[in-house]
Parts: C-alpha cells; sequence; structure tokens
C-alpha cells in the first residue's frame, strides 16, 4: 500500500491487488508446466530453457499487471516488480538461514 501511495497510486490498490493475486495464479501454473520436462526425462537443456522461458514470461506478466492495474509508466512498474523480487529473495535468504539450509 505505500509503495502504491508514493506513486500517488492508492486509490488504484484494490485493482493492484486483485491483479497480483491473479499474477501469482499464473506465474505458479507456469512454474509448474515448466517442470513438465524433467518429469518427462528430457535432455537438460530442454528443461533449463522451459525454466528461463516460464521465468521471464513470469516477470513479464507480473510487470504488465503493475503497469495496468495501477497506470504506471513501465519503469515504475520495473520498480515494483524489481522490489518485490528483491524482498523475496532476501525473505528467502532470511529463512534459509534460520533454519539452516
Amino acid at each position: 500500500m505505500r509503495c502504491c501511495r508514493a506513486l500517488g497510486r492508492a486509490a488504484y490498490w484494490p485493482r493492484f491487488i486483485a491483479a497480483w493475486n491473479w499474477c501469482n495464479v499464473v506465474q505458479y501454473l507456469l512454474l509448474v508446466l515448466a517442470g513438465i520436462p524433467v518429469l518427462l526425462g528430457a535432455p537438460a537443456w530442454i528443461d533449463q530453457t522451459a525454466g528461463l522461458v516460464a521465468l521471464g514470461w513470469a516477470l513479464w506478466i507480473e510487470w504488465f499487471a503493475v503497469r495496468v492495474a495501477l497506470d504506471v509508466s513501465g519503469v515504475a512498474a520495473f520498480g515494483m516488480v524489481a522490489l518485490d523480487i528483491g524482498i523475496g529473495l532476501v525473505l528467502s535468504a532470511t529463512t534459509g538461514a534460520m533454519l539452516g539450509s
């Protein structure tokens, strides 16, 4: 909410959070689909390519949803996606350190 407020888009928060939630569904579906080649015994390069394409597509969907839902520029949307990724990485590293993984 604070990021939306900082961008002057607090009124767009409900629309943004709804789009964000649906993006998560699509992103997880893409990542599950990207795992199919390894289950079928495909060569490593196919598995890696599928993962890279799925990740790129998931990031694009997230960027697009932020840009449209908040009605901001592509650069502002990129900043929001980068912030999301940064927070996720920090939380993942912290959790891993706490659990000793």
